[in-house]
């Protein structure tokens, strides 16, 4: 009579280590699921790369008041003085990107990489002046090669302010985390 009370008593308390068991790995893969997004979240960004590029369609899709910073990777002028800017705006950028990772309330910032083929037809070289203030459609936007890069901010599905100089874009990005 004892024996089965003791196998009733070893399966029930099997039962238990298995339950527990399973609580504890279940809670242990929760806390390490936390860790690495808070880890992830407050990380820098520490390049171009992790800025989100849009094409042609996609720029005036976004909802609110966001940034599309046009850029080249490669060089689409003859003397390549776009580089300069770009490399000299780059750490701008990348603290601007690091805020807005931070803080979700920020307005996002997306990138336009110029010579891709889907954003090409937006540049404009000669005596024509760079027009992008209030344009609504990709079709209306015209960049001058000299200008690049540019920062645009686009509130309700049109373009409401550009800033072509290098102390403008910093300006503004520097008044947009001040607050």
């Amino acid at each position: 009579m004892n024996r089965p009370l003791a196998t009733k008593k070893s399966q029930i308390s099997l039962k238990m280590i298995m339950f527990w068991s399973t609580i504890a790995l279940l809670t242990l893969a929760f806390l390490v699921f936390v860790v690495v997004k808070f880890v992830e979240a407050n990380q820098e960004v520490h390049q171009m790369d992790d800025l989100t590029n849009l094409t042609a369609d996609q720029i005036f899709d976004r909802q609110g008041i966001y940034y599309i910073y046009a850029y080249s990777k490669v060089g689409v002028t003859e003397g390549l003085a776009e580089l300069d800017k770009a490399a000299d705006l780059e750490e701008t950028i990348l603290t601007y990107l690091t805020f807005v990772k931070r803080n979700s309330d920020a307005n996002k910032m997306y990138g336009m990489i110029v010579e891709s083929y889907e954003n090409a037809s937006c540049l404009i070289e000669g005596d024509v002046n760079t027009s992008v203030l209030n344009k609504t459609t990709f079709s209306g936007l015209r960049i001058h090669k000299d200008d690049l890069p540019i920062l645009m901010r686009i509130e309700s599905g049109k373009v409401a302010a550009a800033f072509l100089t290098e102390s403008d874009i910093r300006e503004e990005l520097q008044t947009a985390m001040n607050g």
